[in-house]
């Protein structure tokens, strides 16, 4: 390789993290500002399928404000309940696929905003999903 050559190289890895995106000051996106994250803890139920199938998940919850978290960890019974309710009568086959997961995900939203009382979740999070 020539010497013009492997400068050019060397010059063009070394630009490559700044145009990826990946330097150190990133923008957040416009609707996460002033959001705070919530850790749950990990959840396992069994599946609603014939066979002995379960699923263990963990769950993170972006939410509006802290106003919101803290009325999530009030209410973490309630929170939990509603999500072994409605884990319990899921099929492994349709979580599996994507769509079924986003699906989940916006179901898990809707059913934390019901303890909320209000629209006050931003994102959903899968940390750790395994299903057998």
């Amino acid at each position: 390789m020539g010497r013009t050559a492997f400068i050019f190289l060397l010059a063009v890895s070394l630009a490559m993290p700044l145009s990826l995106g990946c330097s150190k000051q990133k923008e957040k996106p416009e609707e996460s500002r002033g959001s705070v994250n919530l850790m749950l803890d990990p959840i396992v139920v069994n599946l609603a399928d014939h066979e002995t199938r379960y699923l263990r998940v963990t769950i993170g919850l972006e939410l509006a404000d802290e106003k919101d978290k803290a009325v999530v960890e009030k209410e973490i019974q309630k929170v939990r309940d509603g999500l072994l309710m409605l884990l319990s009568c899921k099929y492994y086959e349709g979580m599996m696929r994507l769509d079924g997961k986003i699906r989940l995900k916006n179901e898990i939203a809707e059913m934390v905003d019901g303890v909320l009382k209000k629209k006050g979740v931003i994102k959903v999070y899968f940390t750790e999903f395994i299903a057998q």
